[in-house]
């Protein structure tokens, strides 16, 4: 039997649309996705999707939060606003990203989250 090389992927995107702010648009972000559209293009670009799985779940809320708050400053928009926090807020949150990169390598799947995760190969 033959085998032709095999390639893999490790995907993050900005998922939810809904979530779309100015801090998107200081990233150079195209778009956010929702998980259904990602699968598909994916497929349809050859791949098999091993993992899919949303993260920045817990944080989710503050992020909404945050997206909301900086939506009606759309004059005076700081794109590093979501970035000042002092060292122990910074230090606790990290701490609760840790915790959910934990459970995704145990095998959880999060619904929900600011971002997509997919591993994925192609043959």
């Amino acid at each position: 039997m033959c085998y032709t090389k095999w390639g893999g992927i490790i995907l993050t995107v900005p998922q939810h649309p809904w979530l779309w702010s100015q801090a998107d648009n200081h990233a150079h972000h195209v778009r956010r996705y929702v998980k259904q559209n990602l699968m598909i293009k994916l497929e349809q670009a050859g791949f098999k999707v091993i993992k899919v799985t949303s993260f920045v779940s817990f944080l989710l809320p503050l992020m909404l939060i945050s997206r909301l708050n900086n939506r009606s400053k759309l004059k005076d928009y700081d794109p590093t606003s979501e970035l000042k926090i002092s060292g122990s807020l910074n230090f606790f949150l990290e701490k609760v990203l840790d915790i959910e990169r934990w459970l995704i390598k145990l095998g959880f799947s999060f619904p929900l989250g600011g971002s997509l995760l997919v591993i994925a190969y192609k043959k």
